[in-house]
């Protein structure tokens, strides 16, 4: 069955990172994948400064000139890119949300098999609402991608592993690359009074995958910060992890590793909730 990947554009800096990351890892899930780039256009309102108490006409001509002229640009790097890589199936979308712009991400996000969007690492910010209407609203896995991803991502994959219901997910709809990774480390949080790592994931072995478990985390330094720390001296190129929340009355609020790893994450990360 031929994979289908939703990549969500917010800007032209990190078009060609999301762009490059997607055919890499979409590719991995499928050759004859389908592509479809979404730029998602914000309501002008949201983007007003403080200090604006009204939005006039003025302004919001200026804003949406720039906005055309930014999809405009995205748009040719998606055209170069799809012609570069000969990518039949490839549709380029605007969309002008005018304020509903996780809703119209999450409607899109559930009829894909992979949504594609930038770290909060390379945006500079957590809580903005594409990232949790993809993460929490899409029911898809969601890769998040770092300012500049290695050339080649699921070479070497970083697994953090906490044994409920959300790691499984997350190394099922991976599994295709971890059957083509040439490692897989199970990173696995060290508890009080452990003092060798647990065996391999039972999900894992069933697929055959091979993999050496770590532990990872100590009083000097946590397990949140550990994750990252051991992803990079293993020279990982992804890392795969289950996205952990509160639910506070409407608003999903990012667990700490979850959020840790979401602001200072430097290579790409594939997560679910």
């Amino acid at each position: 069955m031929t994979k289908t990947i939703l990549i969500a554009l917010e800007n032209e800096q990190m078009t060609e990172a999301c762009l490059q990351a997607a055919y890499e890892v979409g590719c991995e899930l499928d050759p004859d994948a389908r592509f479809e780039a979404l730029v998602l256009r914000p309501d002008p309102l949201a983007l007003m400064l403080p200090t604006e108490e009204i939005l006039t006409e003025a302004r919001l001509a200026e804003m949406d000139a720039h906005d055309a002229a930014e999809a405009l640009k995205m748009q040719a790097h998606f055209d170069r890119w799809a012609k570069a890589h000969g990518i039949i199936h490839a549709t380029f979308t605007c969309k002008e949300s005018m304020g509903c712009l996780p809703t119209e991400l999450a409607h899109r996000g559930r009829i894909f098999d992979l949504v594609v969007l930038a770290s909060p690492a390379a945006i500079g910010k957590i809580d903005r609402p594409a990232l949790t209407a993809a993460l929490f609203e899409t029911h898809r896995p969601v890769l998040l991608v770092p300012t500049m991803p290695p050339p080649k991502i699921g070479q070497r994959v970083a697994v953090a592993w906490r044994d409920d219901e959300r790691a499984p997910k997350v190394l099922l709809a991976a599994m295709p690359l971890l059957a083509r990774a040439e490692a897989v480390f199970v990173l696995v949080g060290r508890k009080e009074g452990m003092t060798r790592a647990p065996p391999v994931p039972q999900i894992l072995v069933t697929h055959g995958i091979e993999a050496e478990v770590i532990l990872v985390g100590s009083d000097i330094l946590p397990i949140r910060a550990a994750l990252l720390h051991q992803a990079r001296v293993l020279s990982a190129d992804l890392l795969i992890m289950g996205a952990y929340a509160h639910s506070r009355v409407r608003e999903m609020i990012f667990g700490g590793v979850t959020r840790h790893v979401l602001a200072e994450a430097d290579l790409p990360v594939l997560m679910r909730h």
